[in-house]
């Protein structure tokens, strides 16, 4: 029954009108995307756009059954403003719900937004943080580049044909999780690819720009078996010495498989691998404001085979636009120098916020209040829309806030519940 209207680019905005007596107050506008990214768990049989997500409440935490991502990320954000549109708590000003689309394919909705529908409100609250404990005051630009490879192929005459699969890592969020160690398993493979024993038939893996990647696989041809065999083995051990804290599931697996006719010729491999080493991977800088949080990154994102051709995805993310330029350039100089052509650039600009406004102090009061502790003012290490929002409208005051959400765009992303409850009230 409330006044809703969408624009071309499926965002949906939706007036709350303020309570008796508080028509006059400051107007609040609440963010939140109403996409999310779906991996799913190999031979779980989880269809990503076909079947819906199966939750359930484990260990004070919201969790899918294990066979894909929860999309608490940013379904969270747009189920407390649902949940504020049937249940007013409180008065209120003028709230505007503000849900946005396609967030995870590059902020397109928040690009797309015309800045009137933001017009005569003066606070911002996105809500799409990860962090329960923290007022988001600042966030990273982001860079996502697509480039294109022709593989050109040559006959064997080698024997035997293996696939190789690289599975099991944790994943994670290429933002929120950049830090925390975790093998990217594109990076890990072209690494070995480029020096094991064999010609290479195959390679691809990744799921999302977002995603750190938990699965590449190769397929590899060779006349000496065991060669490989021995190298394979090495490798596995390598990998499991230098992340089993990190990636305590990570497999090895050799499979013998069907004998391919044909493998990337000698351009080609050593093109595609060197290109792919070159990509920034993992963290490259740190804030000096905030220690612990990354400044510039990269994350290898995708590798799959099209239409005889090898695309390969990366995203990038920085705290400064100078961070994203060079990172282009890097990207760029090494794209010329192994053939590879680009074919998608997005970007959005990072969002330098300040922790001094009137906006986040009276924020920190409430959770003082409520929760007997003050918030945290954090920088993220994420592209937020808060970014191009405030960019829309000069005069907003913004702060970002959320729920306590781990690995996300994986299949063990799970959220706190008792952090769900907090940020509600």
């Amino acid at each position: 029954g409330l006044s809703c209207e969408t624009d071309d680019s499926y965002t949906l905005r939706c007036l709350l009108p303020a309570t008796p007596g508080c028509e006059g107050a400051p107007g609040v506008i609440l963010q939140a995307h109403t996409d999310m990214v779906c991996v799913s768990a190999p031979g779980g049989g989880w269809r990503p756009g076909v079947d819906g997500v199966t939750t359930k409440l484990e260990g004070g935490f919201l969790r899918s059954d294990g066979r894909s991502s929860l999309g608490a990320d940013n379904g969270l954000g747009a189920a407390l403003m649902l949940w504020l549109a049937l249940h007013p708590q409180h008065p209120h000003p003028p709230v505007l719900l503000l849900f946005t689309a396609c967030e995870e394919r590059g902020l397109v909705g928040a690009k797309a937004l015309n800045p009137q529908w933001l017009e005569g409100f003066r606070y911002y609250i996105n809500l799409d943080a990860f962090r329960g404990d923290a007022a988001i005051i600042a966030s990273a630009g982001g860079l996502r580049q697509a480039w294109r490879h022709p593989i050109r192929r040559e006959k064997t005459d080698q024997k035997c044909t293996f696939d190789l699969t690289l599975s099991g890592l944790t994943g994670g969020h290429s933002g929120f999780d950049i830090h925390r160690g975790r093998l990217n398993a594109l990076s890990a493979l072209a690494d070995f690819l480029t020096r094991c024993p064999g010609q290479v038939a195959s390679c691809s893996g990744g799921s999302d720009f977002n995603a750190i990647p938990t699965l590449a696989r190769a397929q590899i041809t060779t006349d000496r078996p065991e060669e490989l065999g021995q190298a394979v083995d090495q490798w596995r051990q390598q990998l499991v010495r230098g992340h089993q804290t990190t990636d305590p599931d990570l497999t090895v697996t050799l499979e013998a498989g069907p004998r391919a006719q044909a493998v990337w010729n000698q351009d080609t491999r050593r093109e595609v691998l060197a290109f792919l080493q070159a990509l920034p991977q993992g963290v490259l800088e740190w804030r000096t404001d905030c220690p612990d949080t990354p400044a510039r990154s990269g994350n290898p994102a995708v590798v799959r085979e099209q239409d005889g051709q090898l695309e390969v995805l990366h995203f990038a993310r920085c705290a400064r636009r100078s961070g994203l330029a060079s990172t282009e350039e890097q990207t760029t100089k090494a794209a010329q120098a192994n053939g590879f052509t680009r074919t998608l650039r997005s970007s959005y600009a990072p969002w330098e916020g300040t922790g001094d406004s009137d906006l986040v102090k009276r924020i920190q009061a409430l959770s003082l209040q409520q929760n007997g502790a003050g918030l945290d003012t954090l920088a993220l290490h994420v592209g937020l829309e808060s970014s191009l929002i405030l960019d829309k409208a000069p005069d907003l005051v913004g702060v970002g806030l959320g729920c306590d959400i781990l690995d996300a765009h994986s299949v063990t992303e799970r959220a706190k519940l008792d952090s769900i409850s907090r940020l509600a009230r």
